[in-house]
């Protein structure tokens, strides 16, 4: 931030990173409840978690993932199929997914000099196979057994 200056002289790349007041009025409300979000979230994460070993141990999920935010808990399908019929299947079931990062971004055409001209396979592959499921701050107990009975049903249908 400040334009990449340390004591008024250029030090390397920067970015004008100021917010407006009430943007930082937002921020300091939500620092105050900033842990109670991410500790709810790291417990949905942690249930995700025990979900796919029990019932898409085929499928992969994070591993030594440090500390997220949690903001989506991104999934491996183990082909882009399976991806594809897990997000069709999820949405019968009123699950919504996202893929994001789909295409890979280096397809994109203002992005594909950045590729160097590889193929970049594995990137590709990534994006096709991620999913996100949803993740929120302010699940009740209800609200994740509905999701993760959901969830189940939603396997059983794909393993068909």
């Amino acid at each position: 931030m400040n334009f990449g200056l340390q004591d008024g002289q250029l030090r390397g790349w920067g970015f004008n990173g100021k917010v407006s007041e009430f943007t930082a009025a937002v921020g300091l409300a939500q620092d105050a409840v900033f842990d109670q979000h991410l500790a709810q979230r790291r417990q949905a994460a942690s249930a995700y978690q025990r979900f796919f070993n029990a019932f898409a141990p085929d499928w992969q999920i994070p591993w030594e993932p440090g500390n997220p935010p949690w903001q989506a808990y991104p999934i491996l399908a183990p082909n882009l199929q399976l991806a594809d019929r897990l997000e069709a299947v999820a949405a019968t079931f009123g699950v919504q997914l996202r893929r994001y990062y789909r295409p890979a971004l280096h397809t994109a055409e203002m992005n594909a000099a950045y590729a160097y001209g590889q193929d970049l396979e594995r990137s590709r592959s990534l994006a096709e196979k991620m999913v996100c499921l949803p993740m929120y701050s302010r699940w009740d107990a209800d609200e994740l057994r509905e999701l993760f009975s959901r969830l189940e049903e939603i396997f059983a249908v794909i393993k068909k």
